[in-house]
């Protein structure tokens, strides 16, 4: 329950330790992010940027277009359209975005818990089944591949830890 200026008692505790953060409704101010988004570091970024609306509309579009493209046999287009975008926003993400908000976030939170390497590789060997797939007309393997990128992202919630 709020208390006196919307904040919950538990965000008194989050202004001195960001981990102690429990509520979207009080997150703290900007000078708190800015302070707290210098010290996150290469490793950290890359796995929030993942998560960035801009990131997964860019990779979910990419993706889909370059499927088309590679079902027309169109090699250099197809990479090219796959994954350049994906690179070029990525490195921007990292460069210059705020991570934090996301990084507190529930997505956040269940990315820093479940996104581990081995899921990165499974999303990425989906990739390239689905492209795969698409070459030779398999419907069965864009099926393979689309359901071992599905898997990559909710292991968290299929498979949750004890």
């Amino acid at each position: 329950m709020p208390t006196q200026g919307g904040c919950h008692p538990a965000c008194q505790a989050y202004k001195q330790k960001p981990e102690c953060r429990r509520f979207k409704s009080c997150p703290p101010d900007q000078s708190d992010f800015r302070k707290i988004g210098q010290r996150m570091d290469t490793k950290e970024k890359s796995l929030y940027q993942q998560i960035h609306p801009v990131k997964l509309f860019t990779d979910i579009t990419a993706g889909l277009v370059s499927l088309f493209i590679f079902w027309e046999h169109d090699l250099i287009t197809g990479l090219v359209v796959s994954f350049v975008p994906s690179l070029i926003v990525t490195a921007i993400l990292m460069r210059y975005s705020n991570l934090e908000r996301l990084k507190h976030s529930s997505f956040g939170l269940y990315v820093s818990k479940y996104m581990t390497t081995s899921m990165q590789a499974l999303r990425l060997l989906g990739n390239f089944i689905l492209i795969f797939g698409a070459w030779y007309h398999l419907f069965w393997l864009i099926l393979i591949g689309s359901c071992a990128i599905v898997l990559g992202w909710l292991r968290g919630i299929i498979f949750p830890a004890k």
